[in-house]
């Protein structure tokens, strides 16, 4: 059997760190080196991250792995001639890292940010308010999609949520929700959100919304938002229901409940359609 190799940038230690290395224990960990990394030079100030050499220090005395090595440009060069499986931490550094040195190499990418209450923060209940109710395959597919590819991409330990604009059945711009200016920064700084109880300040916070990123986002590439659909894996906050409410978007669908309402009063009182895409089995009458 083929050793695996970890290969990781490794700007902070936390827990999510701990849990995925401790589940390859017996693998070969590279760090990324100073070679590379200051590639990434805007993102490793801001996150204030600690040089790999004592960052390979701190690794090797948890006595985890048994080799911990720096990888170099040509470390990563190396690595993609060798028959080993290569697994790396699902974040944006190593993502650009894989897609540069290892595009036609099998690798696997697992998460390394934690999750809080993940049944209670993707819980699918309809907002309480009048709406239509949607058991449409093309619904519920794009829903699940969106859901799914938030939970593998996003970095927020509270909630992940998935949003993409839809023109004629056809997703046009689609985004989740992320930390800025990096994943990491939560994990270096802390969010002022985790001040706050739910519901109290929801606008201090490093996270960019999905439904706020998708607005930008198409803005961003001249697409112009009037008449299209909006899918959201969560029923937007009310900061984000009111750029929606702006926007031109035509109909907003939408699976899993929110704790403040205001945003929808405002969504509907400019003309948009609320439409609950329920994932359930069950049969409900629209």
């Amino acid at each position: 059997m083929n050793k695996k190799v970890l290969v990781a940038f490794v700007p902070v230690l936390h827990q999510g760190y701990l849990n995925f290395f401790n589940k390859y224990s017996g693998a070969d960990l590279y760090i990324l080196g100073k070679d590379i990394t200051d590639e990434y030079k805007p993102l490793t100030k801001e996150i204030r991250a600690l040089e790999p050499d004592l960052m390979k220090s701190i690794i090797k005395g948890l006595g985890i792995f048994d080799k911990v090595f720096i990888a170099t440009k040509e470390t990563l060069r190396e690595l993609a001639k060798k028959n080993a499986g290569i697994i790396f931490p699902n974040e944006d550094v190593m993502r650009d890292i894989s897609e540069r040195y290892w595009p036609n190499k099998k690798t696997v990418s697992e998460s390394i940010f934690l999750r809080f209450d993940k049944f209670r923060s993707t819980e699918e209940e309809a907002v309480d308010i009048d709406q239509k109710i949607s058991i449409e395959e093309f619904d519920k597919k794009v829903i699940r999609d969106l859901s799914a590819r938030a939970e593998r991409m996003s970095s927020d330990v509270w909630r992940r949520v998935g949003a993409a604009i839809i023109r004629d059945g056809e997703i046009i711009v689609s985004t989740y929700n992320k930390h800025v200016p990096s994943e990491q920064t939560p994990f270096v700084f802390g969010d002022p959100r985790s001040n706050f109880s739910r519901g109290v300040c929801i606008e201090l916070s490093t996270a960019f919304h999905a439904e706020a990123r998708l607005i930008t986002e198409a803005a961003k590439m001249g697409i112009a938002t009037e008449g299209m659909d909006m899918y959201v894996s969560t029923f937007p906050c009310p900061p984000c229901a009111k750029l929606i409410a702006y926007s031109g978007i035509k109909r907003l669908f939408y699976a899993g409940g929110y704790s403040m309402l205001e945003g929808a009063e405002l969504i509907k009182g400019r003309g948009m359609e609320i439409i609950y895409v329920d994932l359930s089995n069950k049969k409900k009458n629209a």
